[in-house]
């Protein structure tokens, strides 16, 4: 295995973690159709979710509620199923996710994570052994105790960037998101490597001039055969 061009000369590591680590957008999605199909209510096609994608999950379930015309009875019963169902099922891993950021550890990589989710809500780290020091800093939404910090805002990579002090071409962020995760990268002047396991395609980075050699099929892309 070999590290890709972009990573030469990186020190530093951010990631994102829905879509970029875990499968969070498919196996919402799955979770939503298992309970459609349980309540007899009208399964909706998979861009209706990714539209909604990156908003706080009750404002996601309520919208795509109100997009399908459902009763008021219907949307509190599919989010009550919902949520049942998504507190008894663990959301897995992009697919040689684990692997890579492994070797990447042992490469000297230092890796660091950046999600919009509350400090309570990692607990997907904990269920494929990916807490408990893994990553040397977690800036997640509690961070910033009483400020609305969170991405697209590019002070949420503040703490990051402040905590090693190196200068910006020896980082790169790597997030799924062309709405919430590029902005802050550019916003920082930091390089930054999509991928498009999430909502966001090929078409929406290149619109926002992220070089197509920046675009990548998945975090296992970060290591060449």
């Amino acid at each position: 295995m070999k590290l890709i061009e972009q990573l030469k000369g990186k020190l530093l590591i951010i990631l994102d973690l829905d879509d970029t680590i875990l499968a969070t957008i498919d196996f919402f999605y799955d979770l939503a159709v298992s309970v459609c199909d349980e309540l007899s209510l009208n399964i909706f096609p998979k861009e209706q979710l990714k539209h909604f994608w990156g908003q706080p999950l009750n404002d996601i379930l309520l919208a795509l509620a109100q997009k399908n015309k459902w009763s008021r009875e219907d949307t509190q019963r599919f989010i009550k199923l919902f949520r049942q169902k998504l507190d008894t099922n663990i959301v897995p891993l992009i697919p040689d996710a684990a692997r890579v950021l492994k070797n990447l550890k042992e490469e000297g990589f230092i890796l660091t994570l950046l999600t919009n989710r509350s400090k309570k809500n990692l607990e997907p780290l904990d269920d494929h052994g990916l807490n408990n020091g893994f990553f040397y800093i977690i800036v997640c939404k509690d961070t910033y105790p009483g400020k609305k910090t969170r991405k697209p805002n590019p002070e949420v990579m503040n703490l990051i960037l402040k905590g090693f002090g190196f200068s910006t071409d020896k980082i790169i962020f790597v997030g799924d998101s062309a709405k919430f995760d590029l902005p802050v990268a550019q916003a920082q002047g930091i390089d930054f490597l999509a991928v498009t396991t999430g909502a966001s395609n090929e078409g929406d980075f290149t619109k926002k001039n992220l070089p197509k050699e920046n675009i990548l099929p998945s975090i296992a892309s970060l290591l060449e055969d």
